[in-house]
């Protein structure tokens, strides 16, 4: 299970917010788990339409998609990664396409600590 990881108190700087995800999961660790696992894919997918939409300069389907990482995020208690996408957001949607390549790099260093954390504990529960 994700027993580890729930029992874990996290820094106050932590990537997830484990004690607020187990409190929106109503203390369920496997609903936890199922709900980390939907995460990591959905944050993939929308990573890789993200790309798409840069490469097309299309500033409305950017600010789009960081919406959605914003609130799948918040979903699952990552505040540091919605923060990275909201200020995603905030610049696509003044259609200021400068300082996004930044923007993103945040979001994928994030995700690859949190997918890092989750898959951590997915190997020590075996």
């Amino acid at each position: 299970m994700m027993d580890s990881l729930l029992t874990q108190r996290p820094a106050k700087d932590s990537s997830l917010d484990t004690d607020e995800l187990l409190a929106r999961c109503l203390g369920n660790a496997d609903l936890v788990e199922r709900v980390l696992t939907r995460f990591q894919r959905s944050i993939d997918e929308e990573l890789e339409a993200l790309e798409r939409s840069v490469d097309a300069a299309d500033a409305g389907d950017i600010a789009r998609r960081a919406h959605r990482i914003k609130g799948t995020s918040l979903s699952v208690s990552a505040h540091r990664l919605n923060e990275c996408a909201q200020r995603l957001e905030t610049l696509a949607m003044s259609d200021r396409l400068d300082g996004i390549d930044s923007c993103i790099e945040d979001i994928r260093q994030e995700f690859a600590r949190l997918d890092e954390l989750i898959a951590s504990q997915q190997t020590m529960r075996g």
